[in-house]
């Protein structure tokens, strides 16, 4: 279930503002659940050559909510800009295809922010037509920190998954690191009768900031809070050189 409601205005002739506020509602998500998962500590079925019934279940679901706000200026007076921010909230049970529920016989113990749950996004992206026909764009791109499992690292429960939680924590309740990255675009049009040819370069991450991802939540980890790898796209810089022929 999708709904959405939204307003723009003119602020100039070649400027808008716009307003979108967003709901989804996800329904009949895959779970990953032990069937014969213990019952303070005692397994329902204490057969021994049973132990797990591991069993797919489509009985998740999500709750997404978003303001999405933005200023656009079409091309005019030699430059565009648009910029937009949202401010999102984006719950779920279901966690993935091999993320095992904490408590089968109580599903919604696992409802809390999705792994990609960013709180603030924040896009910026402008074009200058420079002189001598030298055209400059440069973009951003932030996120704030993306949520992580905070579990005890032992298996509390009995029931085989060292997923167990401190009391009283949410599912996803670490958060990691902001994430940016600045892109940067130029480009010179070259005419040679009906032949026209464009250089250009490209920097991607121009500043070559760490954007960090995969934190470790295990407590009983002495890498507890830190993290394993690059957050996906949010790579290290790369500068690239091209042309492109038009005739």
């Amino acid at each position: 279930d999708v709904g959405s409601l939204g307003v723009q205005h003119g602020i100039t002739h070649d400027m808008v503002i716009t307003a979108d506020f967003i709901y989804a509602k996800g329904k009949n998500l895959i779970l990953l659940e032990d069937a014969n998962a213990p019952i303070n500590g005692v397994r329902p079925n204490p057969d021994p050559s049973v132990n797990r019934e591991i069993t797919i279940i489509t009985e998740g679901h999500s709750d997404y909510k978003a303001l999405q706000v933005g200023v656009n200026k079409r091309f005019s007076d030699r430059y565009s800009l648009n910029v937009a921010y949202t401010l999102a909230d984006n719950k779920t049970n279901a966690h993935g295809s091999q993320q095992f529920v904490t408590d089968p016989y109580n599903l919604d113990y696992d409802f809390g922010p999705s792994i990609d749950d960013a709180r603030h996004t924040f896009n910026a992206a402008m074009l200058i037509e420079a002189p001598w026909g030298i055209k400059v764009g440069a973009s951003t791109n932030i996120i704030s920190g993306l949520p992580y499992n905070i579990v005890t690292g032992f298996d509390t429960n009995n029931d085989g998954q060292l997923n167990d939680r401190p009391a009283n924590t949410e599912f996803n309740s670490g958060r990691g690191d902001t994430a940016w990255q600045v892109n940067a675009r130029v480009s010179k049009v070259f005419g040679f009768g009906s032949v026209r040819t464009e250089f250009l370069v490209e920097a991607f991450n121009l500043f070559n900031n760490t954007s960090n991802g995969g934190f470790v939540g295990n407590l009983q980890s002495p890498d507890f809070g830190t993290p394993t790898n690059l957050l996906e796209g949010f790579p290290p810089r790369q500068v690239q050189l091209g042309f492109r022929v038009d005739f």
